[in-house]
């Protein structure tokens, strides 16, 4: 019996080692729905994106693959419509839930997109160059809507009082979320951190609305 104990504790060892080391790993996930633990590696000057499989002699391009883990920065990429834009391309899923959160950051200086990929999504944003950040929210199923952005350009969708309206529509229903926004003045505190707080408060509170 006791040697049963410590074998079966030994197991238990082995898989949480196992976890951890796989947690420790990039990944990407294909159309078919399939996890493929990798090492991703971004071009410099292009931002394009490859992966290479241990054990396997080339580098495989991006084409097939809907969503990408980065192990280094513990960060879940996304493949997703953008408002405003014809093209899909790579978000980083901030929060998850009821209501999703996603940030894309453009860096200028560079082709914003390349192949679909945006440049600096490894936090490379190049020497004197100047990044902007969005924020986009989906609820449900439903596409994704621009609801903050530190840049002027055409790449804003809607005024930044339409902005706010959009965030606002879509936490109220809440009650725990509507009360504390109530001590919180939008017009002036409305920030990247105070959004992320709040969907994440939504989510937690309010998972089944």
């Amino acid at each position: 019996m006791k040697a049963f104990k410590i074998l079966a504790l030994l197991f238990l060892c082995t898989i949480l080692h196992l976890s951890n080391a796989y947690a420790q790993q990039d990944y990407v996930i294909n159309r078919n729905h399939d996890t493929v633990f990798c090492k991703i590696k971004e071009n410099f000057f292009s931002g394009i994106l490859k992966y290479k499989v241990s054990g396997e002699r080339k580098d495989k391009d991006f084409d097939d693959v809907i969503g990408y883990f980065l192990a280094a920065d513990t960060a879940t990429f996304v493949y997703k419509k953008i408002p405003g834009r014809m093209s899909f391309t790579y978000v980083k899923w901030l929060e998850r839930g009821k209501i999703n959160l996603y940030e894309l950051i453009l860096t200028s200086g560079y082709r914003n997109i390349t192949n679909g990929f945006p440049v600096g999504s490894f936090g490379n944003s190049g020497s004197g160059q100047e990044s902007n950040k969005y924020l986009y929210i989906s609820k449900g199923t439903d596409s994704l809507i621009q609801i903050k952005t530190d840049a002027i350009s055409f790449n804003n969708i809607g005024s930044h009082k339409e902005r706010i309206k959009a965030f606002l529509d879509r936490v109220s229903d809440c009650d725990y979320v509507a009360t504390e926004l109530k001590y919180s003045d939008l017009n002036k505190n409305y920030d990247f951190d105070l959004i992320q707080s709040f969907i994440k408060m939504y989510n937690d509170k309010c998972p089944d609305k």
